[in-house]
């Protein structure tokens, strides 16, 4: 009995040996060479947990040929979602990936714009953020506080995002005034960088005189540029909505056109870009129109904490609210964010 729980502990510790093992391998033209586990690849930095090291960052554009023994998730280019193993070819920066029926293809670095282990785990595959910033006038004793964060799930060829931001300003003799949203949001990834994505979000603004508006939305849209150092994606549909004032609410259907862009720098500094709009023309309230434009800029100061910069606009040339003002818009000048 003795002898048996021996070897059953003997056989675990070897499992949980192999499991955390650094066998991933990347290699350079110098010669050189390192060994760990690969955790990610993302906006053209790859991410390798090390025994010696820790975690050290690499850009992949410097990489000439890897070795990755786990299973990986691998985001192409064109927009396809591959499974499998990759091995390195006498090509440089062209990897063979070994899909799981046992198929082999030709894989150029350049094609490939994420990698994610495709580990079992649920909390493996969870990323997201979230930041903060505040600021004080005093000739005019005006506080603004703003918040946001996001956690982001991907598996297979889904992604699952929540999202919240809230901003509350406060100016002495006036009423505090706060605006607020968040939703979540279901996407499916097609083929040639395609998807469809539905979305249950609310949002209140006391400037515009909106105490709550329910969404729901449906449509698809493309990635036009899907590659390591830029997103530009377009994208359509239909939303269904009631909104309530402080005295009147309604139900509507409005069209949703929306588009993003998103840039990256990933060196000396790190840099990230966000520039988003959208567009909701009313079909049963013909002539009204509503706009959403967001803008963000990262900075990182040290690992994963990043200075912040970000504005939004929010227009509605008919609102609901006699008391609403058509228009609102804020800007963070400094707030302070936390990547995981």
């Amino acid at each position: 009995m003795q002898r048996s729980f021996s070897i059953v502990l003997f056989l675990m510790l070897i499992s949980h040996s192999l499991y955390g093992a650094k066998i991933d391998t990347v290699y350079f033209q110098d010669g050189n060479k390192i060994t760990g586990e690969v955790k990610i690849m993302e906006n053209n930095l790859l991410e390798l947990s090390t025994d010696d090291a820790g975690r050290i960052k690499i850009e992949w554009n410097n990489i000439d040929s890897i070795y990755i023994k786990q299973r990986m998730r691998i985001e192409h280019k064109d927009g396809r979602i591959l499974f499998g193993t990759l091995s390195p070819t006498r090509t440089l920066k062209v990897a063979v990936l070994l899909l799981d029926d046992g198929t082999a293809i030709s894989l150029e670095h350049i094609n490939v714009v994420r990698i994610t282990p495709d580990k079992i785990k649920f909390f493996t595959r969870l990323d997201g953020k979230v930041s903060t910033g505040f600021s004080y006038t005093k000739a005019s004793d005006l506080a603004k506080l703003d918040f946001a964060g996001n956690v982001l799930y991907r598996h297979n060829l889904n992604q699952i995002e929540i999202d919240y931001t809230i901003l509350l300003t406060e100016q002495s003799g006036r009423e505090q005034t706060q605006n607020q949203n968040g939703g979540l949001q279901y996407l499916r990834l097609l083929q040639k960088k395609w998807f469809l994505f539905n979305r249950l979000s609310a949002e209140s603004n006391s400037e515009l005189g909106l105490k709550l508006r329910t969404n729901f939305a449906l449509g698809g849209g493309n990635n036009l540029v899907y590659s390591n150092y830029s997103v530009l994606y377009f994208a359509g549909g239909l939303q269904a909505n009631r909104e309530t004032t402080a005295d009147t609410a309604t139900y509507n259907l409005e069209g949703v056109i929306t588009s993003k862009f998103s840039a990256f720098k990933y060196s000396s500094p790190k840099l990230s870009f966000d520039l988003s709009g959208t567009v909701f023309p009313s079909f049963n309230n013909w002539g009204r129109i509503r706009t959403n434009v967001e803008s963000t800029l990262s900075w990182e100061v040290f690992e994963d904490f990043y200075l912040k910069w970000s504005m939004y606009y929010t227009y509605d040339n008919r609102p609901l609210s006699k008391e609403g003002s058509k228009n609102d818009w804020a800007i963070t000048l400094l707030g302070l964010e936390y990547t995981f």
